[in-house]
Formats: structure tokens, sequence, C-alpha cells
């Protein structure tokens, strides 16, 4: 089953992302950067604030920074590649139905 992207919250993502890889920006550095209006870049700032996974630096209110909730993010995180790791059991089991006999049916 597909889907449909939801744009939103990508671009969040996509501000998260940017900010963590620079570790400072102002809004128009990450609208330039993202390729997002500014007024779309201010929404999603004042909604990261608000979540606390990003504050205003206090040297310079123009600038944003991740907060350490950003953490917790990754905080259920299972490394499929460390020692010890069972893939079997994290993993949804699926089975294809298709092919079963459906004799029994008719």
């Amino acid at each position: 089953m597909s889907y449909k992207r939801i744009r939103s919250l990508a671009r969040g993502i996509s501000v998260l992302q940017h900010l963590s890889a620079v570790k400072a920006a102002t809004a128009a550095e990450i609208a330039k950067n993202a390729g997002l209006p500014r007024p779309t870049v201010y929404r999603i700032l004042e909604t990261l604030v608000e979540e606390g996974l990003i504050y205003q630096s206090r040297s310079s209110s123009s600038v944003y920074r991740l907060t350490a909730d950003v953490r917790d993010l990754s905080a259920g995180f299972i490394d499929a590649s460390s020692p010890g790791h069972d893939s079997d059991k994290d993993e949804p089991a699926l089975t294809d139905c298709s092919s079963r006999d459906s004799s029994y049916l008719s």
C-alpha cells in the first residue's frame, strides 16, 4: 500500500536536517537551502520551537539551533548491524497469501 506523501512533514524534516548539518542558521538561510518560501520556514520554525526541538539563540534571536530533545527522536532506533541483533524478531512478518491453495473455498 502506498500513501500520499505529507509535504509539510517532509519540509519540517528538511529543516531539522539542515540545522543538524550546520548547527545554527537563520530562517533566510534555511529557506534558501531548503528551497522553501520564507513564510513557510517561519511557520515550521515556530512549530519546532513549540515542540521543543529547536530554540532561538539568545545572542541573536534570528538564529535557530537544535535542542537536546532532538536526540530523543532516535531513542527507539535499533541498529540492525549491531552484534546480537536478531532482525527477524523486530521486523513484522508478511505472508504472501496469493500463492496459497484456495481450493477449500470452492
